[in-house]
């Protein structure tokens, strides 16, 4: 074989080797959020490749994927394994630094400086220095001169810079996919997988320009969505998803053990966006919202983006005590009336712009009421007192009345009507004797009553009931 034959060889040997293992661009391209903290995630990538068994490297790949939810497709080639790498290597740098006004000194140690202080132009051998003076030798004798009052100062130093070689490790992790028979030309990479870290909350904001026992608002509805899943978004398709979806993975965080798939499977083309805000429609269980502008979302950022926006939002506002948690709180119904359920979240009452409180919200279907409670109402002054309680035996029943008294006083600069809820004690049977006002036993052995108060007013409400438990012979 003569010489350029056998280069030839060893440069198409070469172009073969590392063909083989091969680092690909496969970025983040779609994120699908669900409310409980998981996400579902494409990346796709299109690459020319030489045929052959092939090993592909995604670099930094999230290590917040579970290990066994990864799955791969490529229009090319057959994946017979997915598992993790890690490389660490050595690179050596060589750089330029300047010298330091320090190290200028030192190097002018022993040798003649011309330096100018003030308007005087001196000639001596530097022989000493700090980081404040110099020393000098000139004629015999040792001067001390600051540094802070020279103004020219020529060294004999030729060199002002010096050359470094540094040592650094290089270290690459991600997901290696390995193909088999892959044919030559383009492929198209897609990866599917859960990770955990990445979340969305609704927050919604209910905005008044006046407020009374009912009327309307605007409701704004933004998501916050966090992105701590250990890979960036930059510029993907992101669906929000109101629902919650099981998942059996809450361990074996991403620790590919060696894991196999399947013949090569159809690939995920990721759709243009065209118009920036969400719509939304309804998938299987769930309500998703798509963003129809791309999104980009650094690993450890939030952004807020713009839910919806509903404009005459009806509300009712309650004044409520129960008994058993408190004082009385005020409170907004918001009936859901929209044509898809709200998922849990933050609400915020404002009222010509001023915060008048906000609360958690759980998840609230379609034609169901969110309430938001704003704020206590110390200014409704309310007493429980247990008056008197005797327990007598009556058959085999073991019974016991009680009486009790509720008091009541409006020091609030308006009328209000006060919804109470009282809890009676519990037994094999509950029952109200009597009140003195109007009272509705609600399940639960819960009592309700629903006075108005004038602003001033004390109100006094007795009442009595009695609990019979059975008594078991032993």
């Amino acid at each position: 074989m003569n010489g350029y034959a056998f280069m030839l060889a060893f440069a198409l040997l070469s172009a073969l080797a590392l063909a083989a293992n091969q680092t690909v661009s496969a970025p983040v391209t779609s994120a699908v959020v669900y409310s409980n903290g998981f996400s579902y995630m494409t990346r796709f990538g299109a690459m020319q490749l030489l045929g052959g068994d092939l090993t592909l490297h995604v670099i930094n790949f999230t290590p917040s994927a579970f290990a066994s939810s990864v799955s791969a497709g490529d229009s090319g080639a057959a994946i017979s394994e997915l598992y993790d790498y890690r490389m660490e290597w050595n690179e050596t740098k060589n750089t330029t630094e300047l010298l330091t006004f320090a190290q200028i000194l030192n190097r002018s140690l022993n040798s003649d400086i011309n330096f100018t202080v003030g308007t005087t132009a001196n000639k001596a051998k530097l022989v000493w220095f700090d980081g404040e003076r110099i020393g000098v030798l000139a004629g015999g004798a040792f001067s001390i001169y600051p540094i802070s009052s020279i103004t020219k100062l020529d060294s004999p130093v030729a060199q002002f810079s010096e050359a470094k070689e540094e040592n650094e490790t290089k270290t690459e992790y991600g997901l290696a996919v390995r193909e088999a028979n892959a044919s030559a030309g383009e492929h198209k990479l897609r990866l599917n997988y859960l990770v955990s870290g990445a979340s969305w909350t609704p927050n919604y904001k209910f905005y008044l320009t006046g407020e009374a026992a009912s009327g309307s608002g605007t409701l704004h509805g933004w998501a916050e969505v966090q992105n701590n899943a250990g890979e960036d978004w930059n510029g993907i398709n992101l669906t929000l998803v109101v629902g919650y979806p099981h998942i059996a993975r809450y361990s074996n965080y991403y620790d590919m053990r060696q894991t196999s798939a399947g013949a090569a499977e159809g690939i995920y083309m990721p759709t243009a966006n065209v118009a920036p805000g969400f719509t939304y429609s309804p998938f299987s269980a769930y309500v998703i919202y798509t963003l129809s502008s791309p999104a980009t979302i650094k690993n450890g950022e939030t952004r807020e983006l713009p839910l919806f926006e509903r404009q005459g939002q009806e509300y009712k506002r309650e004044y409520f005590w129960n008994t058993s948690y408190g004082p009385p709180v005020k409170t907004f119904i918001l009936n859901n009336t929209s044509t898809t359920p709200r998922a849990a979240g933050i609400a915020s009452v404002y009222l010509n712009g001023e915060l008048l409180g906000e609360d958690s919200i759980g998840y609230t279907p379609r034609n169901q009421e969110m309430r938001v409670t704003v704020a206590d109402l110390p200014d409704i002054h309310t007493m429980r007192e247990e008056l008197n309680h005797t327990t007598y035996t009556e058959g085999n029943m073991r019974v016991t009345d009680y009486k009790l008294r509720l008091t009541i006083t409006n020091g609030m600069n308006e009328d209000v009507e006060l919804r109470i809820n009282d809890q009676m004690s519990y037994g094999d049977t509950v029952r109200l004797v009597s009140s003195s006002i109007p009272v509705v036993q609600e399940p639960g052995n819960i009592l309700e009553w629903k006075p108005a108060i004038a602003k001033g007013q004390t109100l006094t409400i007795n009442y009595d009931y009695t609990v019979a438990d059975v008594i078991y012979p032993y």
